[in-house]
């Protein structure tokens, strides 16, 4: 079983001739698990969280969570098929 966590922030600053007047900051964290069957076999599910800044009298900043599920068969090295839920 694999376990990760994740996390990354992004700032949209306006520029020149943009309308908006604050910088907006999303922080999203994240978590993976991937637990493998066989050789070929293996699922992982996710989860991430993601929230905005207030900014530009926003007084509700943007919250989005997001789960996906996702299951594999490895025929080769070099060939798989996969599905991904989301």
């Amino acid at each position: 079983m694999l376990c990760a966590l994740n996390y990354s922030n992004v700032q949209y600053r306006p520029g020149t001739n943009s309308l908006f007047t604050d910088t907006v900051v999303f922080n999203t964290y994240g978590a993976v698990v991937r637990y493998t069957f066989t050789p070929a076999i293996e699922v992982a599910g996710g989860y991430s969280y993601t929230r905005a800044s207030s900014a530009n009298g926003i007084s509700d900043p943007a919250k989005y969570h997001q789960v996906s599920l996702k299951e594999s068969y490895h025929f080769s090295k070099r060939t798989t098929v996969y599905a991904l839920q989301a």
